[in-house]
């Protein structure tokens, strides 16, 4: 039974992956792109992305985005620094886009201007910071009505 390999989305069998690349899902052919700096960028892109869209960005998380704060590449240290701002203000993901759209706007349009979010994939309830709960219709049920307890 093979692996699937995640640079190049081919599934091969398991001659086609050395130990190193067994481990991490990398072909033999594709093992030497990953020592590129254009595949490190794109990996460290793609762990900022989910940095935000996890259910907590925790404190350690953080430490990591201040780390690629630091980056050469101007791309990804304003990507790590938008997500650690955002990080700052609601590290926990419930009702985060919401918040940011309501009190943060600057911050929120970066985050689209920079392809973080997408607006048109959100829902519009995401947006509203009032719970389901409250928007829900009330119950057509009778209260009051006695129960017949030969149906129970």
């Amino acid at each position: 039974m093979g692996h699937t390999c995640h640079v190049c989305g081919k599934s091969r069998p398991n001659e086609a992956f050395s130990a190193k690349g067994h481990r991490i899902h990398v072909c033999n052919k594709c093992r030497p792109y990953t020592k590129t700096q254009e595949y490190q960028l794109a990996r460290m892109r793609d762990e900022i992305y989910n940095y935000l869209h996890q259910k907590n960005i925790s404190k350690k998380n953080q430490k990591r985005l201040a780390e690629l704060c630091q980056s050469t590449s101007m791309d990804v240290a304003e990507l790590a620094q938008l997500v650690l701002e955002v990080s700052r203000i609601r590290s926990h993901k419930r009702k985060r886009i919401g918040m940011l759209r309501a009190k943060h706007p600057a911050l929120f349009r970066r985050l689209i201007d920079a392809g973080l979010i997408f607006p048109d994939d959100v829902e519009e309830n995401a947006w509203d910071e009032s719970s389901p709960d409250d928007n829900a219709e009330e119950d057509n049920f009778d209260w009051d009505l006695p129960i017949d307890e030969e149906h129970v």
